[in-house]
């Protein structure tokens, strides 16, 4: 029976096609990416991002790995099943038109399903630079909220931290590892770094200690919330709610009776919305608006790439002043022996026009349709958001990919891929041993997580490699 065969005219009027359907989705969709101040809903004036000068050469794969490290948590699940079925069934259609019995699709389907893998963990583990701020003078960019190796579930060192939040625009950041303060000595003192903790009470809850001084974890465990804000208001260190939302609980009166400094209103790490939604986003706004509270938004950085989409931006040149937290939400806090009332009484009003949480997002939807064609979902985020130079960034590697991966020269790559894939994920795992050791009482995921399926997709990928000369041996 005849295969099928595209020939060299088609291959390039297809191309060309579908270059001109990528350029009219770009033009008809098109919603750029615009900052936005989530505390007052408007785009401040003279703010902006700028990408590193690469971007434009490589627009597909970055926008690619800004797309999966913006993903709402709870979109995960469906999103990666959504690829696959629709990775599975190209394959099936492709190599089912020319023929191959189902053992070679089988093996085929395999090999793509283990390329979307390892794509989508380049995109987690490799560091891109992300958007970086760039703000007028006088002002300053926080994160209130970062980890690093020290905390159980991060997979990056101090050096990767120090380079991330420089290359996103921060000026200062503050490093709140999980049950622990042993971080922030690993710094060498880098005025930019600012020592805090990330503290599980006794209620289940965890609450921000941010501190313009290094202090001692260990004096803030097994505590109730009550008693960690007592604690750390008697040594000058604000307390802040993380991710209120994911637990909806203890009640904001509570909270706010406690002493609670104030709320993170965004959180990179979970995207913002993980149970969250516009308009309890408001409700927790308003509620700190009223009561004189203070609002950040943050990275929540655990080493999964170098793109962020959040800045906390103040007015000023620094946020230590005379050893204690200066920031602009509240200038007089009492200190000494607790009194709730007395500390909420001596804060200065929440001023929005001194305190902005920049975001840069597209508002994406979560409905079964959008999970069912994921994919093409994907794409339609990239053309709204892409500039005409990024859309013909993306129009040349199509055509220069399409035209490749549909010659026999694509042959050789597929062939020697495996290896080169095992070889980066072995070194990823031996990497990922060695900054283990320094961590060991600390750290989880390296051990238990990350280590494992580095050195599991290796293996994978070696045994692809034993076999693939029944891969594509005659494309």
């Amino acid at each position: 029976m005849k295969k099928f065969v595209l020939g060299g005219g088609a291959r390039i009027k297809i191309g060309i096609l579908c270059s001109l359907i990528i350029a009219a989705g770009g033009w008809l969709f098109n919603c750029p990416l615009v900052l936005t101040d989530i505390l007052s809903g408007t785009q401040p004036e003279n703010f902006s991002v700028k990408w590193h000068w690469i971007k434009i050469f490589l627009d597909p794969f970055y926008s690619f790995v800004f797309y999966v490290l913006s993903l709402q948590r709870d979109f995960y699940k469906p999103v990666l099943i959504s690829w696959s079925v629709w990775t599975l069934i190209g394959v099936c259609a492709f190599w089912g038109a020319k023929k191959k019995s189902v053992e070679e699709i089988s093996l085929k389907a395999f090999y793509a399903i283990l390329v979307l893998a390892s794509l989508i963990a380049f995109t987690a583990l490799f560091p891109l630079p992300g958007p970086k701020l760039i703000k007028p003078e006088g002002f300053i960019a926080v994160d209130f909220h970062s980890h690093t190796r020290y905390s159980h579930d991060n997979v990056s060192t101090e050096a990767s931290s120090l380079r991330f939040h420089e290359k996103s625009g921060y000026d200062f950041f503050f490093v709140t590892e999980h049950q622990n303060t042993l971080s922030f000595e690993k710094f060498g003192g880098d005025k930019r770094v600012l020592p805090g903790m990330q503290i599980q009470s006794t209620d289940g809850e965890s609450l921000l200690l941010l501190s313009a001084k290094p202090f001692d974890g260990e004096d803030y465990r097994d505590l109730s919330i009550e008693e960690i804000i007592r604690k750390a208001h008697q040594n000058d260190i604000l307390v802040f709610m993380p991710h209120w939302w994911k637990w909806h609980h203890p009640p904001l009166d509570f909270l706010k009776k406690a002493g609670i400094d104030g709320f993170e209103v965004y959180n990179a790490g979970y995207k913002g919305y993980r149970n969250f939604d516009e308009d309890s986003r408001a409700g927790l706004i308003s509620f700190i608006k009223e009561n004189s509270l203070g609002a950040i938004g943050s990275t929540d950085w655990h080493g999964w790439g170098y793109m962020s989409n959040v800045w906390t931006v103040f007015e000023g040149e620094n946020v230590v002043e005379g050893g204690k937290l200066k920031l602009p939400h509240y200038q007089k806090i009492a200190h000494g022996k607790f009194s709730p009332q007395s500390k909420l009484s001596e804060r200065q009003s929440f001023d929005p026009s001194k305190t902005m949480i920049l975001v840069l997002e597209q508002r994406q939807a979560g409905h079964i349709l959008r999970f069912a064609f994921e994919p093409f979902y994907a794409l339609y985020l990239y053309l709204g958001a892409a500039s005409w130079g990024g859309a013909l960034s993306f129009i040349v590697w199509f055509l220069a990919l399409f035209l490749f991966f549909s010659s026999k020269a694509a042959g050789v790559f597929w062939k020697y891929l495996p290896l080169f894939c095992a070889f980066c994920f072995a070194g990823a795992a031996f990497y990922y041993a060695f900054i283990f050791i320094a961590v060991r009482s600390v750290n989880e995921i390296l051990l238990f997580n990350l280590i494992p399926a580095m050195a599991g997709i290796c293996v994978l990928w070696i045994v692809l490699w034993r076999i693939n000369g029944k891969l594509f041996k005659d494309v």
